[in-house]
């Protein structure tokens, strides 16, 4: 039975609690002084930071500002689209959505972001406290603040307790919905089964309270011309006055110069530095150079014997800790570093795993992934971090899994493919190098490089699958050869889709596929620069992603159309041939003027979705990431680049 083509529902606005709590963050100003600055709230022991130690620079608000505003369009019609649907009012829900979205639009026409005290050169501090987050962000204008809550709580349809401890107000919004008797008592005694075990009531009013008592919430509270937002339960554990910082700590991050250190040992920018410490991990568990600080920290109910302090002290060494942080930050280019720090000792022996990456040495103009290692010295480093444990096995109780696992029969077996895998390759390359548009289908253009010490020997492991190969004589630095469509359907068992080559150069194989794709692997042979040891690698191009969207989007958009079309004309020829049962008749009843108009302005939001997402990304000259073993251990590097702007006459 055919039914009449409905206008697709408009997406839903889940006002949950950590949108809620996310969107509050976001309504931050500028910075304060040193001695009311954020981070003067982050206590020196907290085991982990993550903060800027100066507002965003001029240039870093541009980037960010001119990254994101092709995307302003959509948003204005994606408003629109729900405030102006009058005609379709389902629930009290609804009006009370379209309400707040008049009052974002009618705010941000007037005021832009500061109408709601957003400010991108906010002060924050993210840190810890008795093991509950807490984020604290500089304000501008409390009450732009405030009124931001109340339009919020309007549109969620329930006013959040607001409690006063001194003279702060703070809100307290749960996290989670009250559980049934049979559930809640599930997880005070671990079993599913306690409905028949226990008759009657199943929940005493001690476990209510203890329940109640345990369930996390967040805290939301303008303090010290701050944003405070802490997660907390209700057992009263860690006092108010620690989280919502009415007491400062006595030695807080800031006059520890924890962050300046950091960032002036790794190079590290000003405008936002995230820091974990290993060594600060070693408290909770008794361990750590202050004494009394494992003492108060400690979670454990005994304290761990000498061996187990001795061997998981040296382990958290192994891994001093880990820090992210911007490089550089100007107006066309953000660069963003992530360190896994490893022991000297332990980073120098995992090094002679790094391998070249065949095809990431010139600049990129596709999309582009990869990686690289070398498998049998990945096996050889394992096995010299096993033959330690054997050697001198743990002592600690708490460790004994880690003793198994180096002597257990299965990691021979797990690293003898390894060992075979290295002398075959080192990495894999692909490339996308454009779109080939000519059939009814786009077909993705681009090539694949096979890195290898020895390309000529892993052409002769594939002439052993396919001899035919043989034929091309492939030499390093020779232009790409044709691949014949029979060899490539001997070897793919499917038809060639387009015209292929392929070339060798001196530590790599490549195969392309279409034109664009054999002017990259001729370009490729040319060059002779230093290639990158990434031990994964991806980079893309904002303008062939957004030529890609494009296309894809372009077909759908026709594809529902025409799907569209073609229900409402198969629905009309069954009511005028009267091929209608009389339970369908409701579903083929003629689409209104309303419907239509809903599924036009439905349409419209899709097609304004596809560009400003277009626009989005042809902001963008490439971006691009990178993980290898750097100076201090396992790195990331992530880079975004602006196109540049027209100049405003």
């Amino acid at each position: 039975m055919t039914s009449a083509v409905r206008a697709p529902r408009r997406p839903s606005i889940p006002l949950t609690a950590w949108g809620l709590a996310t969107a509050v963050a976001l309504a931050a100003g500028c910075s304060s002084s040193d001695d009311n600055a954020p981070l003067a709230y982050a206590p020196a022991e907290s085991i982990y930071i993550a903060a800027n130690l100066a507002p965003l620079s001029d240039g870093g608000v541009q980037l960010v500002e001119t990254l994101f505003q092709p995307l302003v369009p959509m948003l204005l019609s994606f408003n629109e689209l729900i405030a102006a649907d009058a005609d379709r009012i389902d629930s009290e829900k609804d009006l009370r959505i379209k309400a707040f979205l008049r009052y974002l639009q009618k705010t941000s026409d007037a005021e832009g972001l500061a109408g709601f005290g957003i400010d991108l050169k906010a002060l924050y501090a993210l840190y810890e406290i008795e093991l509950r987050p807490v984020l604290r962000v500089s304000l501008q204008n409390p009450d732009k603040l405030r009124k931001l809550m109340a339009e919020l709580e309007k549109a969620a349809g329930r006013s959040f307790p607001v409690q006063q401890h001194g003279t702060i107000s703070y809100w307290s919004v749960p996290l989670k919905e009250n559980l049934s008797d049979s559930d809640a008592a599930a997880l005070l005694e671990g079993t599913d089964n306690l409905r028949e075990a226990l008759p009657g009531e199943l929940l005493t009013p001690e476990d209510r309270q203890a329940l109640a008592d345990s369930d996390p919430h967040l805290l939301i509270a303008i303090a010290s011309e701050h944003l405070v937002v802490a997660l907390d339960t209700r057992d009263g554990k860690v006092p108010l006055d620690t989280l919502l910082g009415v007491q400062k700590p006595k030695h807080s991050m800031l006059k520890a110069g924890t962050l300046e250190t950091i960032n002036k040992q790794y190079g590290l920018a000003p405008y936002g530095t995230f820091w974990l410490d290993s060594q600060r991990l070693l408290p909770l568990l008794g361990l750590g150079p202050d004494a009394e600080l494992a003492r108060t920290r400690s979670l454990l109910k005994e304290p761990l014997d000498t061996a187990c302090a001795q061997e998981i002290t040296a382990l958290a060494g192994k891994v001093p800790g880990m820090l992210s942080g911007y490089s550089n930050i100007n107006a066309t280019r953000a660069q963003l570093r992530t360190t896994l720090l490893l022991e000297p000792l332990l980073r120098e022996d995992f090094r002679p795993v790094l391998a070249p990456l065949a095809g990431t040495q010139p600049p990129g103009a596709g999309i582009e992934l990869g990686g690289s290692l070398r498998l049998d010295r990945l096996a050889g480093f394992i096995q010299k971090q096993v033959s330690a444990i054997q050697a001198k096995p743990f002592q600690c109780d708490q460790l004994q899994f880690i003793n198994a696992t180096a002597a257990s029969p299965r990691l021979a077996k797990t690293l003898a493919p390894l060992y075979m895998g290295g002398s075959v390759g080192t990495g894999i390359y692909v490339r996308m190098t454009g779109l080939d548009t000519s059939g009814s289908t786009p077909l993705p253009e681009g090539m694949v490089l096979w890195s290898a010490d020895n390309p000529q020997a892993l052409l002769s492991y594939l002439t052993l699958a396919e001899p035919s190969l043989a034929t091309l004589r492939l030499q390093p630095g020779e232009l790409p050869k044709a691949l014949a469509a029979e060899q490539f359907e001997s070897i793919f068992d499917s038809p060639q889709p387009m015209p292929m080559w392929v070339a060798m150069g001196p530590h790599w194989l490549g195969l392309a596929a279409g034109e664009s794709a054999r002017n990259g692997l001729a370009q490729l042979q040319q060059d002779t620069g230093t290639m990158r040891e990434p031990l994964l690698f991806t980079r893309y191009s904002g303008t062939l992603l957004a030529d890609t969207l494009h296309t894809f989007s372009a077909t759908l958009l026709e594809e529902l159309r025409e799907e569209r079309a073609n229900a409402h004309d198969h629905d009309d020829h069954a009511r005028a041939d009267g091929d209608v049962e009389e339970d369908g008749a409701e579903d083929l009843e003629e689409p209104t003027g309303q419907e239509r108009l809903a599924e036009q302005r439905a349409n419209q939001w899709l097609q304004s979705f596809f560009d400003a997402s277009e626009a989005f990304l042809r902001n963008i000259d490439s971006l691009s990431s990178e993980l290898t073993l750097g100076e201090y251990g396992l790195e990331q590097y992530d880079s975004l680049t602006l196109r540049p702007q027209p100049k405003k006459p």
